[in-house]
């Protein structure tokens, strides 16, 4: 099976598609569109009647790699890989120059899906070092400190595009978390925006340029989840009496 992304201009309503599964917007410059899911990220500009642009080749590597976001001038892409020592580690790749690659976050804990605020200046991930995975603040490029940004689980982290807040999925909850980032890092209480059953699998939301819209990919069997589980006691026994008795008839 082949995944692809499409992508479709809302003025002119012309679309065009590229074979990324998991595709990473560079928005208010020339877009790109990175491909994860594979040992190696293509480039994709947009551009042309189609949308669509000759795919370049960014960068290989040993494990999946996946891209989870560009910092706002385009340079850096932060995409998070799989290394069995230290599992998932955040890695940034500069899209210029040499492309030699360096690793932002790496631990005997998972770090994924860093997210750079709209200043470039911090990176919100999710990492699972209490045992549970949680979403995360730290400076970009560092040193500096950390903070916990969740309070009862959390993942895939999206700032506002003021920088104003965090969003971040906990089940089938999307949660807000008001920050600040002047002077000093501060975060607030999460809060529930809304709750629904979405697709969840990569980068599967967006926030609008608003804040208050938000893009999901949602399930198209929403309402058929199970609302009851029926355990059935002794069933060899039932069976073998039902035949019996069809039997007898």
């Amino acid at each position: 099976m082949e995944f692809r992304t499409w992508f479709a201009d809302c003025r002119t309503s012309s679309c065009g598609r590229s074979r990324c599964p998991i595709p990473t917007l560079l928005i208010d410059r020339p877009p790109l569109i990175t491909e994860g899911l594979l040992p190696f990220f293509s480039c994709v500009p947009v551009a042309g009647p189609d949308g669509s642009g000759p795919e370049e080749q960014l960068l290989t590597g040993k494990g999946t790699m996946y891209a989870s976001s560009w910092s706002p001038d385009g340079r850096d892409l932060a995409y998070w890989q799989f290394d069995l020592p230290t599992k998932d580690d955040i890695w940034i790749l500069p899209v210029s120059g040499d492309r030699k690659p360096y690793p932002f976050l790496q631990s005997p804990s998972s770090e994924r899906f860093g997210a750079f605020s709209p200043d470039g200046h911090w990176m919100a991930y999710e990492s699972n070092e209490t045992g549970r995975y949680e979403v995360y603040v730290q400076p970009f490029p560092g040193p500096g400190g950390k903070w916990l940004i969740s309070t009862d689980g959390g993942s895939r982290p999206e700032w506002s595009k003021d920088g104003k807040e965090i969003f971040y999925i906990t089940r089938d909850h999307l949660m807000a978390v008001p920050v600040e980032t002047k002077p000093a890092f501060s975060a607030g209480r999460p809060e529930l925006l809304f709750s629904g059953y979405y697709f969840w699998s990569g980068h599967y939301y967006d926030v609008m340029p608003d804040g208050k819209h938000f893009i999901f990919i949602q399930n198209a069997q929403q309402n058929d989840r199970p609302s009851q589980i029926n355990v059935v006691i002794n069933w060899r026994e039932e069976l073998e009496r039902r035949l019996r008795g069809n039997q007898a008839r």
